[in-house]
């Protein structure tokens, strides 16, 4: 009880400057074409340490929809792509953002993902789509059946580079803790990231994704289906 007070304490006297680096690090992100992806919360160092800046928990997606590619769900008229993952272990915040196509200074590094056709269609930057971003959370309703809870949502982001229009549509939210509402405190479960086209076509051409939490992550991984993540001990049923 005695370190979450003084998290409270510390969140509380310092709200300008967390904010004034988060946008330094956005203002950075404009200047560099693509820079640290910052959280507008603090980070929850293992040895109770905390800072704030980019997250530090992070995991990167590089990908590509190829023309007739299906869909993860196309119910509603939709074409929704989906990417899991698992938390371990709360955390304040949780950061996702989508770029189509992928800008040239941005490449894989070591410890990145990387769609097997990836690279064969890396330097086509001509097809691309508007992408949507959205963060759901898997919950047990009271019948026990597993229900997926949306926890944010965008569309257009100036944070983010333009597009080869010249218009900011690439997308990127930030989801905080929800302190009453149990079904969006960001708590160990079972979470996806969807993205999808804006005007609801199959999605076309390379996608970045990247999503970052608060705390650090061991094992923090993207994975195409429940079945592809084989994880365990969660009650949530797909």
């Amino acid at each position: 009880m005695t370190s979450l007070r003084k998290d409270r304490k510390t969140c509380f006297i310092y709200p300008a400057l967390i904010l004034g680096v988060a946008l330094l690090c956005c203002g950075v992100s404009r200047a560099q074409r693509m820079g640290p992806f910052c959280s507008f919360s603090v980070n929850q160092e293992p040895d109770g340490n905390v800072s704030i800046g980019p997250y530090i928990g992070t995991v990167s997606y590089f990908g590509y929809f190829e023309d007739g590619n299906l869909a993860d769900d196309t119910s509603a008229n939709q074409n929704k792509y989906y990417f899991y993952f698992s938390l371990p272990q709360s955390t304040n915040e949780i950061g996702a953002r989508a770029l189509s196509p992928i800008p040239t200074t941005i490449m894989p590094s070591r410890g990145d993902q990387v769609a097997m056709n990836y690279f064969e269609n890396e330097t086509n930057k001509s097809d691309f789509f508007d992408p949507v971003i959205m963060l759901e959370k898997c919950v047990n309703d009271e019948s026990g059946k597993g229900v997926w809870v949306q926890l944010g949502i965008n569309d257009n982001s100036e944070e983010l580079p333009a597009q080869p229009t010249g218009e900011r549509n690439n997308a990127l939210i930030r989801v905080s803790s929800d302190s009453v509402d149990v079904s969006k405190m960001l708590v160990p479960g079972v979470y996806r990231i969807v993205v999808k086209d804006k005007f609801d076509r199959p999605a076309v051409g390379g996608c970045f994704l990247q999503v970052g939490t608060t705390c650090r992550v061991s094992g923090l991984w993207l994975y195409k289906s429940p079945a592809e993540m084989a994880v365990k001990n969660f009650s949530c049923r797909y």
